[in-house]
C-alpha cells in the first residue's frame, strides 16, 4: 500500500486481509497501522 492512501482506505484493506485469513481484526491496531502507512511509515518493519 503506497504512502499517501487515506488511513480509512488502508484500514479497510487491512481488515479484509485479516478476515480472509480467518482472523478477527483488532480495529484499534489496524487504525494505528493505517495512520502510520498514510504518513509514509512502515509499521511492519
Amino acid at each position: 500500500m503506497p504512502a499517501g492512501r487515506p488511513a480509512a482506505e488502508v484500514r479497510v484493506a487491512l481488515e479484509d486481509v485479516v478476515r480472509s485469513a480467518g482472523g478477527t481484526p483488532d480495529l484499534d491496531a489496524l487504525t494505528e497501522f493505517a495512520e502510520q502507512i498514510e504518513a509514509g511509515q512502515n509499521p511492519f518493519a
